[in-house]
């Protein structure tokens, strides 16, 4: 067995994962609160979510998208920070690494830059991302 890396893809109303042992794909999946939830309570329930999935699958680090240092709605913002720290809450409670990457970076590694001044904007970056992740 190797290293078991979960991926997340973290928000507010819902989020994604992916598990690796090694490079081989191993579950992937998606947490949504089945009702409806005040922002806090959803926060709480991811973490509730990843504590069980940790718990259950011996995972060695979390790669997570870092929060932006600036968005349009002060909001999301807000709800993005409060999910982070509960993301960091549990990964330490259960000694496992986690680690924040940046849009930017990541994106750029995956060669979603074009270059043009459209390619930059959030929703291309988003399908060209949605784009790759369905291949």
């Amino acid at each position: 067995m190797g290293i078991k890396t979960l991926g997340l893809d973290m928000s507010s109303h819902k989020s994604g994962y992916a598990l690796f042992d090694d490079k081989k794909l191993i579950t992937y999946g998606l947490w949504e609160p089945k009702d409806k939830m005040e922002w806090r309570d959803r926060v709480i329930y991811m973490g509730e979510q990843l504590d069980d999935f940790l718990k259950h699958n011996e995972v060695n680090q979390v790669y997570c998208e870092d929060v932006p240092l600036m968005m349009k709605n002060p909001q999301t913002l807000k709800m993005l920070s409060a999910l982070q720290g509960v993301l960091m809450g549990v990964c330490v409670a259960n000694n496992v690494k986690v680690t924040f990457i940046s849009v930017t970076t990541w994106r750029s590694l995956l060669g979603l830059f074009d270059k043009t001044q459209k390619g930059k904007e959030r929703d291309e970056m988003k399908q060209k991302s949605i784009e790759m992740a369905n291949r």
